[in-house]
């Protein structure tokens, strides 16, 4: 029987990430050790799971935070595949709690907010002359307004970060002026990211960005893992083939496209931003 530090902790178990990679670890004989607080998530039943365990809801930090630490503290969990953004960020945030051999390929907090957060994002791909849809961070309804003046419609409406926001928020197309009153507005924040929104007031706010029809039928992603000694040791390049919900939402399925050169680009700003850790960036296609 495996030991706690051969087995990989996974969450998420509702989402497609986590059953992706639970098949993925368990096809390769790795031990993986499932974890929900529903008995209805899918990816609990999958036939590589060597066991499941109960644990708050990932979403509630004031009860899963804690939870965690403990579970680290006590040896019982020793390694996490970060399947979402938020175990990504707790991973992040608890960087100490792992061993040595662990933290090494776990990213510093402040990494992950400059990937996680759109704003800073694009900030950094500018600073390498990697090319964006435009976007704006306005914290008012005003400033809004003077951006979409700027930009024109039709624009995309995004939480700047699903940090604190939840999962829910997908944000959507915004065609003038009475939709951009109607919509735009502070996102509602869960309890216990308190002490997040005031180092980052900006995350309860949506982010303004340039829509991108080539969004519905191009769009690649280039995903991998970054060793801290040895740089980018692994990526692969695919083409989104389906999204939900279509147009606006997460990838829903993917299909390898060899892009030497988009994957080349891509590793720039990976070596800019992750000392450590697994990555997936999304790249658009601009029409003409």
């Amino acid at each position: 029987m495996s030991t706690a530090a051969e087995r990989v902790a996974i969450f998420d178990l509702d989402t497609a990430p986590a059953l992706a990679c639970i098949q993925s670890l368990g096809r390769r004989g790795i031990a993986v050790d499932a974890y929900g607080h529903s008995s209805l998530a899918a990816a609990r039943w999958s036939r590589y799971v060597t066991r499941y365990q109960h644990c708050p809801e990932t979403a509630d930090r004031q009860i899963f935070l804690p939870w965690l630490q403990q579970e680290l503290q006590a040896g019982r969990i020793c390694r996490i595949a970060p399947t979402s953004d938020l175990m990504a960020w707790y991973c992040s945030e608890l960087r100490e709690r792992f061993a040595p051999a662990v933290q090494r390929s776990i990213p510093p907090l402040s990494a992950v907010v400059a990937c996680l957060d759109k704003g800073l994002f694009a900030q950094n791909c500018d600073a390498l002359g990697m090319p964006t849809p435009r976007s704006f961070t306005p914290e008012s309804l005003e400033q809004a307004l003077d951006a979409a003046k700027i930009m024109g419609y039709p624009l995309m409406l995004k939480p700047r970060t699903h940090i604190g926001v939840g999962t829910g928020p997908r944000g959507g197309i915004v065609r003038d002026e009475a939709a951009l009153r109607q919509w735009f507005q502070p996102y509602s924040i869960r309890p216990g990211y308190e002490d997040v929104l005031a180092q980052h007031p900006g995350f309860r706010w949506p982010l303004l960005q340039e829509f991108m029809p080539s969004a519905r039928s191009a769009v690649y992603h280039v995903t991998g893992f970054r060793d801290p000694d040895n740089g980018i040791c692994l990526s692969l390049s695919s083409l989104r083939t389906q999204s939900f919900p279509p147009d606006v939402g997460i990838s829903a399925a993917q299909e390898v496209h060899e892009q030497p050169d988009l994957r080349a680009q891509t590793h720039k700003l990976v070596d800019r931003l992750l000392p450590a850790g697994i990555f997936e960036l999304e790249l658009l296609e601009r029409e003409g």
